[in-house]
């Protein structure tokens, strides 16, 4: 899943110059800003005219690249001479493009900071620029036509940028302006700033480590991309974090949820009031999970709050560094948050709402500890009858010591806490079965910007005679850490992946326990050596092989060596294929299954080996993870981004949901990977209907949900823009459209053959879960009741995408052979065609 990113990895700028011409007020490096300039006139380099198969650059102590790594360039390094002034690379082809890695060198040595850096008019296009920059002016070439890829930084980590000239920049100097779209923004030197006229999009990672107290974003400005003032934190970065009040005009339409992530100073957010709560204090952004919490305005010196009634979920970092926050409310609507979500606001010392629990510290959903509190502690332990901790679930305030889970927790999720730098410590339950990946602090303690060794000794007491299960995705430090376990099974930890803390600096003790003896009242695991083997269910006879790849959840040692657990996935794989297009082109897939062996069986005890959990309605998930590197055991990691993962949960539940993720290339065929999570059901019917939708429907075909709730209402605009991009980029959401217009609908051209007279084919409003302003081909089908076949346009984009991913993408697709071959599916009895009708309300599983 390789994305290309345009991003500067230290403190830089981008020193670039062309050919001039008539350039208007652009200008040219020669006339721009010369009492700023780090070199001065004699030692000016002239670079009018780089050569196309040249790049020059100086250095601050004159010093050269060593062992510079050439294959970012396309071409290969003929020499690399000082000619006094600067450094010269000559290469044997024109410089087009430059790919990643750049400027570092092959060894990764010692690189000297690049004061200079000029390249030729030739090239057009930089996917990514490595290396140590600094600089006080920028030339803009007009060569290079494209800028900024997704998630692009273009000048990252630049704090000494003070105006721009060349081309595409704006009058002021201020900003490089490419397709109506601001790509950057030089920082240095200005408070309040407001954004040219003209502009209709301010780029990702645009005004990333601006020096603004005050941004104003005119009219007309319709998007704000990814991290648009991003900024790590830390003392470093943080002095240049001055951002108080933000602007929003009444033409925005759509905004990312992290374009305000660290700031942590802002104390109001104006403007438009779909964006914007009511007291200017939160910014909204509207995704799938509905009306969201994108960020808190932290630097408001609020101690009380109350999440304003309607928003449904807190994005990542949405109250993150709300240091002064010591209680707020959660309101009935919000039906999640991102673990992240209060990264640093570790004052909070009370919360309320319906899952929160009477200490008012402690928020429980699904038997789940999600949320604890501990600003004012220095003492925490878990409330009684809860069996499993979330990831991140202790939001440990600086002065927390000591941690204790009581007896009744069973399992916990990732780390269980973080940033705690007087940490002394924790005990794990006695009943403790599954402790997940590495969850303790360990001696490295993140403070903002920066890794330290904690120089404080601290304790982890496990009272579990039987080792619990941890699995080491990323081993830490643990210097200063002593683990004391029961003195009975010292061994039993010694030679479990428990004596992998020791070869990491930490001393295992035994301990002399008198109150640890527990009986489980249900199985435990104890064979591992079924996990992660992988068996062939079916090797493609055709084309170039699509890959399924199927695990189960929740499943022990037991269950797979009985057989139960391959029985589940030759049903699912059977099931698989007795649906249409499926059925008919079986033979282009590769199918596998990969066993995971989990702790116990179900969900009613500790974490699973894939972490899956069960959320609000039909919502389920686990660790994504984990779940690639089980899937990697089957196919290779190059075609990972095509494949389909389909994870069956060991529960008899009704629930599903689809995770899909962004494809590296775009492409209309339905690119990307996607991991399906479902309950096996309870019974092979079951299962059959949530694998159609989820696995067939979301995560090969990246098709849309066509049932709606009538409490989402109308979609909003933003939601629209995004879905648009997602259609026109990667294929997706082919069955659904945003016009009622049977002349414009994306599936007019079905509606125009009368072939397709009795499909019932139409514009039904509701789809994508909202109640109105989205329109569906038909009244019923998979993606709606998950019954009654997929309806004509699911199978075309199904079939559209078996044939791409088997031939490849030049395979062209022929609407007569597809009509040709799915005379079989079609309806031969007449069906009531395109009327506004609404289902009454079912409950279907969650959307992807």
């Amino acid at each position: 899943m390789k994305r290309f990113l345009l991003a500067f990895l230290a403190t830089a700028t981008l020193f670039a110059c062309t050919k001039g011409d008539d350039g208007g007020s652009n200008g040219n490096s020669n006339n721009s800003n010369q009492e700023n300039s780090t070199q001065d006139s004699s030692n000016k380099i002239d670079a009018e005219d780089v050569p196309h198969d040249e790049i020059w650059y100086t250095t601050k102590d004159k010093s050269s690249i060593e062992n510079l790594d050439a294959s970012a360039f396309g071409a290969n390094i003929l020499s690399h001479t000082f000619d006094g002034k600067k450094w010269i690379i000559k290469f044997d082809a024109p410089i087009k493009t430059i790919d990643s890695p750049s400027f570092h060198p092959t060894d990764y040595g010692k690189l000297p900071l690049i004061t200079g850096l000029y390249l030729p008019n030739s090239i057009e296009t930089i996917y990514e620029l490595n290396g140590k920059f600094e600089f006080e002016e920028f030339h803009v070439p007009k060569s290079l036509v494209y800028y900024n890829h997704p998630e692009s930084m273009l000048f990252y980590r630049n704090f000494i940028l003070e105006r721009f000239t060349g081309y595409n920049i704006s009058e002021d100097g201020r900003c490089i302006i490419l397709d109506n779209t601001i790509v950057a923004y030089a920082p240095v030197g200005v408070e309040e700033y407001t954004t040219p006229k003209g502009v209709t999009a301010i780029g990702d990672n645009a005004f990333e480590y601006c020096q603004l107290k005050k941004i104003t974003i005119s009219e007309g400005v319709k998007s704000i991309g990814k991290n648009a003032f991003f900024r790590f934190t830390g003392e470093e970065w943080e002095k240049t974090d001055k951002l108080e009040e933000v602007y929003l005009p009444s033409t925005l339409e759509s905004i990312y949820p992290d374009i305000f992530y660290s700031n942590q100073n802002i104390k109001a957010f104006y403007g438009n009031n779909e964006f914007v709560s009511d007291d200017n204090k939160v910014i909204f952004y509207y995704g799938s999970n509905g009306k969201e919490v994108a960020k808190f305005a932290t630097g408001s010196n609020i101690t009380e709050y109350a999440i304003p009634d309607g928003v449904t979920y807190l994005n990542d970092g949405a109250f993150a560094y709300a240091r002064t926050l010591r209680k707020l409310h959660f309101p009935d609507s919000l039906r999640k948050f991102c673990p992240g979500a209060f990264d640093n606001a570790y004052n909070l010392e009370y919360i309320s709402g319906k899952y929160v629990l009477e200490d008012n510290r402690s928020m429980v959903v699904n038997n789940t500890l999600v949320l604890a509190v501990c600003g004012g502690l220095t003492e925490y332990t878990t409330p009684p009858k809860v069996p499993r901790m979330a990831h991140n679930a202790i939001l440990a305030h600086p002065d927390l010591e000591q941690i204790i889970l009581s007896d009744d927790v069973l399992s916990s999720q990732y780390r269980l806490v973080w940033n705690t730098p007087n940490f002394k410590s924790i005990t794990i339950s006695a009943k403790m079965i599954n402790c997940s990946t590495d969850p303790f602090p360990g001696s490295v303690v993140f403070r903002p910007g920066t890794y330290i060794k904690d120089p404080n000794p601290y304790a982890i007491y496990c009272r579990a005679l039987d080792p619990p299960t941890i699995h080491h995705s990323k081993m830490m430090y643990h210097d200063y850490t002593t683990i004391y376990v029961p003195q009975e099974s010292l061994e039993k930890y010694k030679n479990s992946p428990w004596g992998e803390y020791e070869s990491h600096g930490a001393t295992i003790l035994g301990y002399d326990y008198k109150d640890n003896h527990y009986d489980l009242d249900f199985y435990k695991s104890t064979d591992f050596t079924q996990d992660g083997l992988v068996t062939i269910l079916q090797t493609a006879t055709k084309g170039k092989g699509i890959d399924i790849v199927m695990m189960g959840d929740a499943f022990s040692d037991r269950q797979i060596a009985d057989g139960s657990y391959g029985g589940v996935m030759n049903t699912a794989m059977e099931s698989f294929f007795k649906e249409e297009p499926y059925k008919s082109f079986q033979e282009y897939f590769n199918v596998y299954y990969v066993n995971v062996v989990s702790s116990t069986e179900g969900y009613d005890h500790c974490s699973t080996a894939l972490n899956g959990y069960f959320g609000d309605g039909t919502l389920v998930g686990g660790d994504d993870y984990t779940v690639f590197e089980y899937a990697k055991r089957a196919i290779n990691e190059d075609r990972i981004d095509d494949a389909i993962i389909i994870v069956m949960m060991n529960s008899p539940a009704y629930a599903g949901t689809c995770y899909m993720y962004f494809p590296s290339t775009t492409g209309d065929w339905g690119n990307g990977v996607s991991i399906s999570y479902f309950p096996t059901g309870q019974d092979d019917t079951a299962l059959a209907q949530v694998l159609h939708h989820e696995a067939g429907g979301h995560g090969f075909a990246k098709l849309a949900d066509e049932y709606a709730y009538e409490y989402m209402g109308t979609i909003h605009k933003t939601k629209v823009t995004e879905l648009k991009t997602e259609q026109t980029n990667w294929g997706w959401w082919k069955n659904v459209d945003f016009t009622s217009d049977l002349t414009a609908v994306r599936w007019k051209h079905f509606i125009n053959d009368t072939r397709y007279a009795n499909e019932g084919l139409g514009a039904y409003e509701g789809g994508l879960t909202y109640w109105s302003g989205v329109w569906r081909p038909t009244e019923n089908s998979i993606m709606r009741h998950n019954t009654g076949g997929f309806n004509a346009p699911s199978r075309e984009a199904i079939y559209y995408r078996i044939h791409k991913l088997a031939y490849g993408a030049d395979w062209q697709y022929d609407y007569e052979k597809f009509v040709e071959w799915d005379a079989k599916n079609r309806k031969a009895a007449a069906a009531t065609r395109a009327i506004p009708y609404r289902h009454a309300e079912i409950k279907p599983t969650h959307p992807p």
